[in-house]
């Protein structure tokens, strides 16, 4: 999936609409080929205009209180690279990742905008307040935080293959 402005906006509809089904047992995150989340356009963003970034800006708010309005489990099946909003991961209950996946939150810098949707925030939650700036150095130099080191820092709740991440997502899922 290559996400963009667009994709920015339906997913504030789009984890709206999972908190609200009350039918929802479990949800299951996962990323759809070699990636969960590896690459933007700016098509539909508008970084240049006081309206267009308060827009981005609240959407990337909204998004992050959908998800955590979701009151069911929530597990991220990451089935390779997370090199943007890797928050939405830090979010989840439970986190499989296939041995090769890194962390990282490429676009802000690339893009030339600081972060302000939360990524910033959720990995000092994570990581702990001394280290997290670190993740912050990694994000400006564009590099990536290893799946192993990630796994050692408790970013994953298991480190499973990819032919078996969906399956392991099932099994936990339903406690089997």
């Amino acid at each position: 999936m290559a996400f963009n402005g667009y994709t920015h906006e339906q997913f504030v509809d789009l984890f709206h609409a999972i908190a609200s089904d009350v039918d929802n047992r479990v949800v299951i995150l996962t990323g759809s080929g070699g990636a969960f989340m590896e690459s933007i356009g700016p098509e539909g963003f508008d970084f240049f205009t006081p309206r267009g970034y308060d827009k981005i800006y609240r959407e990337g708010k909204k998004v992050l209180m959908n998800i955590l309005d979701i009151e069911v489990p929530l597990i991220a099946a990451v089935n390779g690279p997370v090199r943007l909003h890797s928050e939405y991961i830090l979010l989840c209950d439970i986190v499989l990742a296939t041995p090769s996946t890194v962390f990282q939150d490429k676009p802000h810098f690339e893009f030339g905008i600081v972060p302000g949707d939360g990524v910033h925030l959720l990995w000092q939650e994570v990581i702990g307040t001394i280290r997290g700036p670190l993740v912050s150095q990694h994000h400006e130099h564009s590099k990536c935080i290893p799946k192993v080191r990630g796994n050692e820092a408790g970013l994953a709740t298991r480190c499973t293959y990819f032919c078996n991440r969906l399956f392991t997502a099932f099994r936990a899922s339903t406690g089997n």
